[in-house]
């Protein structure tokens, strides 16, 4: 019995992690080069927010936070939306990620099997690669 569903097979590779190595290959001769790869531009964090991160681990901060996203964050999210929309969110309404490819994912993933999901090309690589995955009818529509 298979331990991982067919449909992980179908996912392909993340190309932003490949053109990391085509980067280092171009700088291996000394050539200057700005990446915009994954985790750049190629310049480190800015000290302030070293220090907050520092400051966050010296309160005790280093324990698992809620799923959605610590509090405070989404009080401040929604102070936002109402001062530049104009819309009363409640801080329960909002989720707070790392990134966007866990809702991306979790988005997909929630369709049910072989309905279809539309998206648009060009994207993200991992994008289609989760929608792929993430049913048997993947509709990827050209955005001009």
């Amino acid at each position: 019995m298979p331990v991982f569903a067919e449909r992980i097979a179908a996912m392909g590779t993340e190309n932003a992690f490949k053109i990391g190595e085509d980067v280092a290959k171009v700088q291996e001769p000394g050539v200057d080069v700005i990446r915009f790869t994954l985790g750049e531009p190629d310049f480190d964090t800015a000290a302030h927010i070293n220090q907050a991160g520092i400051d966050a681990i010296l309160a005790g901060n280093t324990h698992y936070t809620d799923p959605a996203g610590i509090k405070p964050l989404r009080n401040a999210v929604t102070a936002h939306i109402r001062k530049t929309r104009g819309l009363d969110v409640d801080p329960d309404q909002v989720i707070a990620l790392t990134g966007a490819k866990p809702a991306i994912g979790f988005a997909m993933s929630s369709a049910a099997r072989g309905r279809p999901i539309c998206g648009c090309t060009p994207t993200r690589s991992t994008s289609t690669s989760l929608l792929t995955a993430s049913t048997t009818s993947p509709l990827l529509r050209r955005r001009e």
